[in-house]
């Protein structure tokens, strides 16, 4: 409170001390004639201008010039121009600011018009001077010896007149002192700093330090200093810790608060002469409190210094205090201990400095509701487990009666159900967040739940505060009938009934309102039925028959009860159709699998629909014949058999069940690629879980190492029983072992009769005992990284290696004898190679000259044991790759093919992030450089729903809807001249766009992910031609659309992501253009960032950047001459001392694997280190320099390696947080209301820039003008010939009219009236030229297009809904994605567990772009790029999109992401086409051009 109210001082005294500020402009100190000599043998700094105004000032303001160049010394005149554009006279102020903030003392303006109003009148246009220079003493400061630009910004405001009569600018406090310029680490102790120099300035020989740095003088500065650190402290962060005594025993605290604040808050403003009120904290003792006595009556008051000090001077001890409770006046006097003031608790502090004063009324409602809630509870008699029924019939599939209890936990907001007041006792927990209905009936309630409950075994008596329990997969009794719950809980935990007496539910809606439950609770009676579903004879029947059926099928079908679309006995019913399903599905060959797979998912989402269709009249057996159809029409799962996908089967295990998921298209691993197609279901995924699929983690009623031994460990050692098959722990990827997700496999036979278990698939890997690594075997994890080689994902390649070259490692040594290796995982290719790569990988009709010119200069490998980067050198020729010893992790076996993990093709774009943000704050970038680059982003964002070409440049910009290839869509549409959409697209458009925006904006708020252009992120390779210099780069940017490449030159600020310690960010030069004659003039390796190899500390870049190499490590650059704004001063590079590698005794094998994934489930500390270091920068006067930040970067770097070392970071080795009050940008983005007793206001740029994104407002994105959807007298040819769609499976096509042309060249022209969209026409124009050159369709062609096209749209509605159903972060019945949701890429739903949905939009956008592309290739075809496939193309992609226009009148989920999907493949043909005839006619004209020269030969023959 005090910050803000030094803040509000200082601005105003920046603006009352004008005349003090204005003085020394002529003539004294730094101004003497000597002081403005150039300094001509220093070097030219470049000063921008930079121009702002306030949204509420109508005026245009913008400077005359972009730069001067000026040297030290030397005086320069500049002019900004301002033009009122308003019909009224208007006075504006404007505020400046100077960056980088260290130049600031040095930048001295000798005449200008900052902080002087200026008025202008109605459209009046003035010039106005600025005469400025800089002073030579820049080039005695260390700082700022690597300055070489500066950016001098003014802010115009609106002037307004304060209570004192003097002008202001009209905007917010935050606004002006951003405007400022505050320096970035100014939290409190720097906005004191500028108050306190403003207050000392005592003359006019000294010139007054502006608010945040920018002001003129230092010797007033640099005086006061030291002191004022000590004033800082005083002010705000030193407390005072106040004992309080006579304190009625039976006043409640808040009793005592209300007496304090009523002192405190005087209206005279005592102890507040700035007018704020002064928060503050007591606590009353509980020790030595009598038996009715709410308290001791004592107790301790916590304020800061300033207040307590004139607190204690009024109201303290020897003084009778005038604060009385319950006619008690209290007694207060300073804490001491052995003679000195007790130390104020720095949590306590850190909530009353940083969040403002709380009227106790809330709090004391909160701990009313709380009190009642934990010692009320309810009495029940039965808990019931049961199951949903199509005809609203809840079916009790298992009951317990007992004498238990219900009860509310207000804090952690839960229903807790105990089985029994005695020991044993057992609890069943449930989130409000769980429960989506509540229904209280008769003497019953009934919840419906979105995940299964928890259960727990009480050890000892349970309170609502905390017990001795322990985690439970089910709970360990019996029904009344006998039966154990484990047989049950994993298909009934969704649906529970518990009974008591209709006092009792009286009861609980009263205790429901006092909890403040979310869930509305209604009253519907449920008839009760135990029909027996889940009954022991039924699950037998059932298991028994799956039994008889292959893996896959069975897998399927005990899927589809786990997911609750259909019971057992219902499923069971279906048998007789289900084996004519299998029986088909052996009849088509490698499409078998497949086609199971489309229609189980199929039928489950038919089956599911039932229970909430309202007529019901459909049959379960109609819907299985239904989705069989439609599984029939489908086109196979890939056209192509070396695109590297496979059908993956998903185990998650949680708490409670064992869940099946899949089978589902994923990219496979070099592994699963050596097993034929029909044993890859022996392999299969395991993900360790909580419930609802969220993320193992520890908490205070979880002990996750309890949980693990017990629930976990067992499965790795003994291994998984599923239909028939035992599945082993096998291994890991790298990436899946941060998701806690292993490879599980069941041993089998492969067709050449060999055995194949799971030592066997890792001997046939390689060999692991290598010299160059003799510990290597003997350390589990590091064993399990080589490993996990082999199972990360990765695209197979056809083109064979004809050539492979072992190449030196780079090598250097630096004074301390450290040996670095410059090439750590770097090797090189052939340009013909990497061009064959891209031939091979496109298909046949992209093959064109301008695609292959595209090919990828960098690709991220794995071969026979070696994994890295490989980057093109020009040198070589003919099909080589060259590896390096750096790049060989084992000795793998023979081939001569490899596998790419990751194609670099395409500059990656550069989002800033927190960690980042708050490095690059205490480096000393200002806030307001993060703000406007994020205000850009919202703005971006809100204008990308006033017309098409502002939508595609949005969600370009963001990386949205790119799957289905979005904007290149309305990019096109744009040049059509389409500005909108209209018809049944526009509310699908819409909608996408609002989802699109909202995610942006979440993203911004909850992770500060904040875009800059012409920042890029690219992988990192190493200069194998040894051309760069010291501490030079070279970097080329080739977008791949035609335009000429970007060379980056000068100063670049270079990091890589995370960033945690000062150093991990440098400043190098980029060389720009290379030379005539440089390699890189050759073959600029576009797309990636070149390191040197002759640092002046002979230490690699990459190893300065947070330690990383160049084996496929990426970069992130920002080019500091076209943002300057981020120069900084780099620190020195973090130096990390390896981590000592955990050996055994033993040659690792399988177990070891198994037995370090176990433990690395509990003690991986990454997460921890990295929030908890974000955590003290926020909260320490020293952000990053912390002490305690600087050990947690170190402790990173071993957190970082853990997995490849074994050693984990002990979890008391991590420092504790300064406060145990958490900054507001923690808060989850589940807390609607944030909770001040929690939570403080941050005053880092990360939590103003969360503070400063509305997400409530999202959704009032800007409303565009609707096109009429009436157009007449189109004179073109007519579209004639109406194809009609027959029999097609689902019977909601059987009326679809699709529109395809025949024959259009009749001539005849049509001033036909369209009642349709208006882009619809544009594209029809567009495509009508095209199909004069088409010959006319044949009818077999008709009919082949007829049953082609619809069955590609059932196949691609069918993947996607399952894609959708399959990716929502709901277990819910009813939850699935939307199809918006599916076109943008994201998923709005709010999680407690942010990374989870991450991880969905992930798997939601690779599935869905495998999804496109395999639709585009099949509406398209993979013919070759000649002139008939090419117009059979476009006419199969016209036809899909009057398909989609039918198709989406009647709202059928798919049919308008369909509708994008053909117009994309409409105008990928028309581009097709027309690049074609450009070749061919290029082609004529050199053909005609030697005619004509041969001609004339022959002539003069």
């Amino acid at each position: 409170m005090y910050t803000s109210a030094v803040v509000v001082g200082a601005i105003g005294l920046s603006y009352a001390a004008v005349p003090l500020y204005r003085t020394p402009k002529v003539g004294t100190g730094r101004f003497e004639p000597e002081r403005l000599i150039p300094a001509d043998d220093a070097r030219r700094i470049k000063v921008t201008f930079n121009a702002d105004k306030s949204d509420q000032l109508p005026w245009s303001f913008k400077p005359q010039q972009k730069h001067v160049y000026v040297l030290p010394g030397e005086s320069s005149l500049a002019f900004y121009t301002a033009t009122n554009k308003s019909k009224e006279d208007i006075i504006g102020i404007a505020t400046y600011n100077v960056t980088p903030d260290r130049v600031a003392p040095y930048f001295s303006k000798v005449e200008c018009f900052c902080f002087e109003e200026q008025k202008l009148l109605a459209g009046e246009e003035v010039d106005m001077p600025l005469l400025f220079f800089i002073d030579k003493d820049i080039l005695d400061d260390p700082s700022c010896v690597n300055v070489n630009d500066v950016v001098l910004s003014y802010t115009f405001f609106r002037a307004r007149r304060n209570k004192q009569g003097h002008l202001e600018p009209d905007a917010s406090e935050e606004v002006v002192r951003d405007s400022l310029g505050f320096a970035p680490c100014l939290t409190r102790r720097r906005d004191a700093l500028s108050f306190f120099v403003l207050l000392c300035a005592s003359s006019q020989r000294e010139v007054v330090k502006i608010v945040g740095g920018n002001a003129v003088f230092q010797p007033a500065f640099k005086a006061a200093e030291s002191y004022l650190f000590k004033f800082y402290t005083t002010l705000d962060l030193v407390g005072m810790e106040v004992f309080v005594t006579n304190i009625d025993p039976m006043a409640s605290r808040h009793d005592v608060i209300r007496a304090i604040a009523s002192e405190l808050h005087r209206s005279d403003s005592l102890y507040s002469p700035r007018g704020l009120l002064p928060n503050f904290d007591f606590r009353p003792f509980m020790k030595g409190k009598r038996h009715h006595a709410l308290h001791a009556g004592r107790g301790t008051l916590t304020l800061t210094k300033p207040v307590g000090e004139a607190f204690l001077r009024y109201q303290g001890y020897p003084q009778t205090s005038s604060i009385r409770v319950n006619g008690k006046p209290l007694m207060f006097k300073l804490s001491e201990r052995n003679g000195s003031p007790v130390t104020a608790d720095p949590g306590v502090l850190q909530r009353i400095t940083a969040s403002d004063y709380m009227d106790p009324e809330r709090a004391e409602d909160r701990d009313r509701r709380s009190s009642v809630l934990s010692t009320t509870s309810i009495t029940i008699s039965s808990l019931q487990f049961c199951w949903e029924c199509r005809d609203d019939v809840l079916s009790n599939e298992w009951e317990k009666s007992l004498m238990g209890s219900l009860s509310f936990s207000y804090d952690s907001r839960r229903i807790i159900i105990q089985t029994s007041i005695s020991h044993p006792s057992y609890l069943v927990i449930m989130d409000y967040s769980q429960i989506t209905l509540i229904s209280a009936a008769n003497s019953a309630l009934f919840f419906r739940l979105s995940t299964p409950p928890l259960f727990e075994k009480v050890k000892k008596t349970v309170t609502l505060n905390g017990s001795d329990y322990k985690r439970i997969p089910c709970l360990p009794i019996e029904s009344s009938t006998g039966r154990p719950h484990s047989e049950v809980s994993q298909y009934t935990s969704l649906a529970l009934r518990v009974q008591g007496s209709t006092e009792h539910i009286r009861r609980f809606k009263m205790l429901a309102q006092t909890a403040e439950m979310p869930v509305t609770i209604e009253e519907d009676f449920y008839i009760m039925e135990s029909r027996g579903l889940f009954s022991a004879r039924s699950l037998k029947s059932f298991y028994d028959w799956t039994n008889t059926l292959d893996f896959g099928t069975a897998y399927q079908l005990r899927s589809l009860v786990q997911q609750q679309s259909v019971d057992p006995v219902e499923m069971k019913a279906l048998s007789s159709a289900v084996q004519k399903v299998v029986n088909k599905a052996s009849e088509r060959g490698l499409d078998g699998p497949d086609f199971l797979r489309r229609t189980f998912v199929e039928f489950g989402e038919r089956a599911f629909d039932l229970f909430w269709t309202e007529e019901k009249k459909q049959s379960l057996l109609d819907c299985f014949v239904e989705a069989t159809q439609s599984a029939e029409f489908s086109p196979p799962l890939s056209r192509r058999t070396d695109d590297g996908l496979f059908l993956c089967y998903h185990v998650y295990i949680t708490p409670t069940s064992i869940l099946l998921d899949g089978p589902l298209p994923e990219r496979s691993n070099v592994i699963i690629r050596r097993v034929p197609p029909e044993k890859r279901s022996n392999f299969i995924r395991v993900s360790f879980v909580d419930e609802g699929k969220l993320r193992l983690q520890h908490s205070q009623d979880f002990k996750i190492e309890t949980y693990i031994e017990d629930r976990v460990a067992p499965f790795l050692r003994k291994g998984l029983h599923l239909n028939n098959r035992q599945y082993h722990f096998l291994a890991y990827s790298q990436s899946a072992l941060k998701e806690h997700t292993a490879w599980f496999m069941a041993p089998f036979t492969d067709p050449s009769g060999n055995f194949a278990s799971v030592e066997h698939v890792i001997t046939s890997m390689g060999s692991f005992d290598v010299p160059e690594d003799p510990q290597l075997i003997f350390c589990p994890a590091r064993f399990a990284a080589r490993v996990s080689q082999g199972f990360t994902t990765t695209d197979p390649t056809t083109t064979p290696v004809g050539e492979f070259r072992i190449l030196k490692d780079i090598k250097t040594r630096d004074q301390n004898l450290n040996v670095w290796t410059h090439t750590d995982g770097a090797g090189t290719m052939s340009p013909e190679f990497a061009q064959k790569i891209q031939f091979d990988r496109l298909p046949a009709r992209n093959r064109t000259p301008e695609r292959l010119a595209q090919y990828p200069r960098v690709l991220q490998v794995r071969v026979m044991g070696s994994k890295g980067v490989i980057s093109v050198d020009h040198r070589l020729r003919g099909l080589v790759v060259c590896l390096r010893p750096s790049m060989t992790k084992f000795r793998g076996a023979q081939t001569d093919k490899i596998e790419i993990a990751k194609f670099f093709d395409k500059p990656g774009k550069l989002y800033l992030n927190r960690p980042l943000i708050m490095l690059l704050e205490g480096l000393g970038i200002p806030f307001r450089t993060f703000k406007r680059f994020q205000d850009m982003a919202v703005h971006a964002a809100y204008e990308s729903k006033k017309n098409l070409k502002e939508a595609a440049s949005f969600l370009e910009a963001n990386g949205l809807g790119m799957s289905f290839r979005i904007s290149s869509v309305l990019n096109s549409l744009v040049k059509l001249d389409v500005s909108s959409l209209s018809g049944d697209l526009l509310a699908f458009f819409d909608n996408m766009m609002s989802d699109a925006i909202h995610h942006v904006l979440r993203v911004l708020k909850h992770k500060a992910r904040i875009p800059i252009p012409s920042g890029w992120n690219l992988p990192g390779i190493c200069d194998v031609y040894s051309e760069l210099g010291r501490n030079e780069i070279f970097i080329c940017i080739d977008n791949g659309d035609g335009e000429q490449p970007i060379f980056v030159q000068g100063p670049v600020a270079i990091w890589r992501s995370p960033v945690i310690h000062p150093g991990d960010i440098q400043i190098v030069n980029a060389i720009g253009k290379p030379r005539r004659g440089s390699a890189y003039s050759v073959d600029p390796l576009a797309n990636s960032v070149v390191m040197n190899v002759k640092a002046i500390d002979r230490r690699p870049l990459s190893t300065k950047l947070g330690g990383g190499d160049v084996d496929g490590d990426e970069y992130q650059v920002i080019p500091l001459t076209t943002y300057p704004e981020f120069n900084f001063t780099p620190r020195s590079p973090g130096s990390y001392a390896p981590a000592e590698r955990k050996m055994v005794n033993h040659k690792c094998g399988v177990s070891d694997i198994a037995n370090f994934f176990k433990n690395y489930i509990t003690t991986d500390s990454i997460g921890m280190i990295a929030t908890r270091w974000l955590e003290i920068a926020d909260q320490s006067t020293e952000t990053i320099f912390d002490k305690k930040c600087l050990q947690l970067a170190n402790l990173h770097s071993l957190a970082v390696d853990y997995p490849k070392t074994g050693t984990p970071v002990p979890i008391f080795d991590i420092p504790s947080a300064n406060s145990k009050m958490l900054p507001d940008w923690k808060a989850p983005e589940t807390m609607y209301e944030l909770d001040g007793s929690r939570y403080y206001p941050s005053q880092s740029a990360i939590g103003k820039l969360s503070r400063a994104i509305d997400l409530q407002g999202a959704q009032s994105v800007v409303k565009r003008k609707q096109l009429s959807h009436q157009r007449t007298a189109i004179a073109v040819k007519p579209l004639q010939n109406y194809i009609q769609a027959l029999a097609v499976a689902p019977p909601y096509l059987e009326y679809l009219l699709v529109c395809m042309p025949s024959d259009l060249n009749s001539g005849i022209h049509s001033t036909q009236h369209y009642d349709e969209p208006t882009y619809t026409l544009h594209v029809r124009e567009r495509v009508a030229p095209l199909f004069l050159s088409s010959p006319p369709l044949s009818q077999s062609v008709i009919s082949t297009l007829k049953d082609d096209i619809p069955s590609i749209f059932l196949h691609y509605r069918g993947t996607l809904h399952g894609i959708c159903s399959a990716q929502t972060l709901s277990s819910n019945r009813k939850s699935t994605l939307t199809e918006e949701e599916a076109v943008v890429g994201t998923i709005m739903a709010k999680t407690s567990q942010p990374r989870k949905r991450l991880d969905h939009i992930h798997k939601l956008r690779d599935g869905t772009d495998r999804l496109v592309t395999a639709t585009r290739s099949s509406i398209l075809g993979d013919g070759q790029p000649n002139r008939e496939e090419l117009l059979d193309g476009l006419q199969r992609a016209y036809l899909a999109w009057e398909l989609s226009l039918k198709v989406m009148k009647d709202g059928i989920f798919g049919a308008r992401s369909f509708g994008f999907v053909a117009l994309g493949a409409i105008f990928e043909a028309i581009r097709d086409i027309e690049d074609f005839w450009d070749r061919e006619a290029k082609n004529f004209e050199k053909e005609t051009n030697a005619d004509l020269l041969q001609s004339l030969d022959d002539f003069h023959i």
